[in-house]
């Protein structure tokens, strides 16, 4: 059985350090090995969901849920492998959202109690050593504030893959009245140029990512990279190889 506490543990016992060349195309196929490590992850939380709090995992979204992480390990990928292919001679670093994106905290019935876990999502860690193992830089965009202190704590599974240098924390970014008005006026140009039923809206916490990104690429020893944003929210959509997640491909358990 795929349980919680393998899942956390499993990037604490890989030590190798990563040293490869750039491959042109990185593998998306799901395996029927890891088809099963993710049915079981999920099927593990629907029959042990009376250890915690709240839980999203039910018999009738349980197909869904397997469907949703299948998709966002998939849509990742060929967002890099196509952002790669269309950009010779520039670097595609990822810039992965934490929360609802990699991992989800969960209170969890212990004893007479409740304790307070992250857990990673089931494709995470394989997700994200495919993308390190193709020589791809790989960091964070989150509104978290002390996101290197997590990653030698409840984030310490992902701690060797992640690029500490493209590690963007959004918290306490400030946004005045002239940028946040600028940002709204750019939202709805997007919108007018997409069908009703792809228009959307976001919060200020996007506003605040995108201008942390947007000053991160602005800096001379970073004019070529070409970022692929990973969020469940809608700040990637500003990007051309950004992903924003799908209701369906959240992390939501």
């Amino acid at each position: 059985m795929f349980t919680f506490k393998e899942n956390l543990q499993e990037g604490e016992v890989n030590k190798e350090k990563i040293e490869t060349n750039r491959v042109v195309n990185l593998d998306s196929s799901v395996s029927p090995e890891f088809l099963k490590d993710i049915k079981s992850f999920y099927e593990d939380c629907l029959q042990n969901s009376e250890k915690y709090t709240r839980t999203k995992v039910n018999a009738d979204n349980l197909t869904e849920k397997i469907e949703g992480e299948q998709g966002f390990y998939v849509r990742v990928l060929d967002t890099i492998n196509k952002a790669i292919k269309e950009n010779e001679g520039k670097e595609v670093v990822v810039f992965f959202d934490i929360d609802e994106t990699l991992t989800q905290n969960k209170f969890f019935k212990d004893g007479g109690g409740n304790s307070f876990k992250t857990i990673l999502r089931p494709s995470a860690l394989k997700l994200l050593k495919a993308i390190r193992l193709g020589n791809i830089r790989v960091g964070f965009l989150t509104s978290r504030g002390n996101v290197l202190e997590d990653l030698e704590d409840q984030l310490k599974p992902l701690n060797l893959l992640i690029n500490k240098e493209c590690v963007l924390s959004s918290c306490s970014v400030p946004i005045s009245e002239e940028e946040s008005d600028k940002m709204w006026n750019e939202r709805e140009e997007l919108n007018k140029s997409l069908p009703r039923e792809k228009q959307f809206s976001y919060s200020n916490a996007d506003n605040q990512k995108i201008k942390i990104l947007n000053e991160f690429l602005t800096k001379r020893e970073n004019s070529l990279i070409i970022p692929v944003p990973v969020d469940d929210y809608k700040n990637p959509l500003f990007y051309k190889y950004g992903v924003s997640l799908s209701e369906k491909e959240k992390f939501d358990i």
